[in-house]
């Protein structure tokens, strides 16, 4: 699609899953990515908490649901989804260090301090892990931070997706 639309200089913003899907991009197509901020994601398995059901994932579940009630017939079968996403959420994405390190475009992985589904060290190997990265740890926010404190949020965002060098 990039190819077809002629972009080129892309920077990429992924929350959770959309993080990995913005990595894999720099990671198979690094002439047309910029830059990519990585917010609250796992590269592998071991980065993530045990589940605790809390009233932000709570709230996040609600409004998946009514999202997939408007957009499919079979919307009363949301609830039959889970089971069958369980296996792939506890074994992917896995990616190792030496996938890492072949991702040549500048990183930023932003975590938050109370992130409900992320280890903050796994986090920090990532970026540690990347050959051009850094790393900001949001105090006080977790896994929906652009929800929790939006303002936070961007201005970290904007002062990260700056810095990329756009016009190479």
């Amino acid at each position: 699609m990039a190819d077809h639309l002629l972009l080129k200089d892309l920077i990429l913003i992924g929350w959770s899953d959309g993080a990995c899907t913005a990595l894999e991009l720099a990671r198979t197509r690094p002439s047309l990515v910029a830059g990519v901020l990585f917010f609250a994601c796992n590269i592998d398995p071991t980065g993530t908490l045990e589940f605790r059901m809390t009233e932000s994932i709570g709230n996040c579940l609600l409004r998946h649901k009514l999202d997939f009630t408007g957009m499919t017939p079979t919307f009363d079968r949301f609830d039959d989804l889970q089971p069958k996403l369980d296996p792939m959420q506890r074994s992917q994405p896995d990616y190792g260090t030496g996938d890492l390190k072949g991702i040549s475009v500048p990183v930023t992985v932003i975590q938050g301090d109370r992130d409900e589904f992320i280890k903050s060290d796994h986090a920090r190997h990532i970026a540690d892990s990347l050959g051009n990265a850094r790393f900001e740890l949001l105090q006080g926010l977790g896994h929906f931070a652009p929800i929790e404190d939006p303002e936070m949020f961007n201005e970290a965002m904007l002062r990260h997706v700056k810095s990329f060098p756009v016009g190479r």
